[in-house]
């Protein structure tokens, strides 16, 4: 089947995708096989084991991007650690990565539990 445009899907890994893997499992491999992007969104750095977790899950996708890692190497971008070891900048550079990120790539919907990103 040829579809008349590209879909644009992002979704985000902790909170969304793994609430319910099979489901987005499935539905990627079926966007990313018929032609369309999946666009996986974490606040996380992108590391091996990221990238294991979403094998695991059986995720396909065409990008993978990092709130974090989008911010680590700004000079003027202060990035700190919480006592887990996770990366923050502050709430308005956090909070609105995402939503620009969607701008940018021109994605269709941006799935994600964590409304203020809208």
């Amino acid at each position: 089947m040829e579809f008349k445009r590209k879909i644009r899907l992002g979704l985000d890994i902790h909170g969304m995708i793994d609430y319910d893997p099979k489901f987005f499992a499935e539905l990627s491999r079926t966007l990313v096989e018929a032609g369309h992007e999946v666009h996986i969104t974490t606040g996380s750095f992108i590391t091996p084991e990221i990238i294991k977790e979403l094998k695991d899950y059986g995720m396909e996708w065409t990008h993978l991007w990092s709130i974090s890692d989008h911010y680590k190497n700004q000079p003027d971008v202060e990035m700190w650690y919480d006592d887990k070891g996770r990366p923050w900048v502050s709430d308005e550079l956090w909070n609105k990565a995402k939503a620009e990120y969607a701008r940018e790539q021109q994605l269709d919907l941006l799935l994600d539990d964590t409304k203020v990103y809208g």
